[in-house]
């Protein structure tokens, strides 16, 4: 992942190149099946 892919969604419009940078190095990657959830609220 990098900064101009992150830049594309909608979902991390607003935050600074240093906040960017900061998920990318505290993010890990998941590996999901088809129907699994990556989260869902309770």
């Amino acid at each position: 992942m990098n900064l101009f892919n992150l830049r594309k969604s909608p979902l991390f419009e607003g935050l600074t190149d240093s906040e960017l940078k900061q998920l990318m190095e505290d993010a890990q990657p998941v590996c999901l099946r088809a129907g699994e959830f990556l989260m869902k609220s309770i």
